[in-house]
């Protein structure tokens, strides 16, 4: 290969390296956004006391029982995203975003008896309230442009939302002891689907309203909160396992840098 012939490959192969570049550095040219939301979540908590239950008249045998609870959460929260997204052509955009929100409703059950066709069984008063709180997400999507103004959106949104239990037993007497109840907030991790569609107000404003499900997982919130009382009660040892389910919607401001 002569020498002319060299450098007029290399000029061929340094265009084919620019133009590589300017497409990727075109795909990849990022827009930040930041907004507020506001949304209505309506969650099942599927909440199950499960254990050993006791039979006090007949030397405190331990029973072993699983009741499952049907208690729903209609909450009404706020919260704040920033995200960001990259053009791949006119019609297509791909996002990444990160949210918080603050979920405020809670679902109680009261006196509930574990095993309702034993007589005498320890565990026949009891009380279980299941607070929704704080929630974290993180949702890569992509959004589709219908028109100038219009765009869909579908995203997957990684979770960890926080739920609050609170489990506490009533004796014979009417009594409630600190020793027969606990509380504890936990973590769930969850995987939500999202749908949405956004308008366009400007070049810099847009509004969306999206409508997800959350699969969470199961998760035993409280181990055991009977601690004291009568024999029988001590023999029994209750726990209160949750595994949400719940449908969430929302709208958002949106302004983009």
């Amino acid at each position: 290969m002569g020498f002319k012939s060299y450098l007029l490959e290399r000029k061929k192969m340094n265009k084919k390296i620019i133009t590589a570049l300017l497409v990727t550095t075109s795909i990849m040219i990022a827009k930040p956004y930041a907004g507020l939301k506001l949304g209505f979540s309506k969650t099942q908590t599927n909440t199950k006391l499960s254990g050993l239950d006791a039979d006090t008249n007949n030397n405190n045998a331990h029973l072993p029982f699983s009741s499952n609870q049907k208690m729903s959460i209609n909450s009404m929260g706020f919260g704040l995203l920033m995200g960001t997204t990259f053009k791949i052509n006119e019609k297509t955009s791909a996002f990444i975003e990160g949210d918080w929100e603050y979920l405020g409703g809670k679902t109680k059950k009261v006196n509930l008896d574990m095993l309702p066709d034993t007589p005498n069984n320890a565990l026949a008063r009891e009380n279980v309230t299941v607070r929704a709180k704080n929630s974290l997400g993180f949702m890569p999507g992509v959004d589709f442009a219908f028109t100038e103004k219009v765009s869909g959106l579908f995203g997957l949104r990684f979770n960890m939302t926080q739920f609050h239990v609170r489990a506490f037993h009533i004796n014979a007497n009417g009594a409630q002891f600190t020793a027969n109840e606990k509380s504890q907030s936990k973590f769930l991790f969850g995987v939500e689907p999202t749908l949405g569609a956004a308008f366009k107000i400007n070049d810099k404003m847009a509004a969306r309203l999206t409508v997800g499900y959350n699969f969470m997982q199961s998760k035993k919130n409280i181990s055991d909160y009977m601690q004291y009382d009568s024999p029988g009660a001590r023999a029994a040892s209750p726990d209160v396992t949750i595994k949400p389910r719940g449908v969430n919607v929302r709208v958002a401001m949106t302004y983009s840098f």
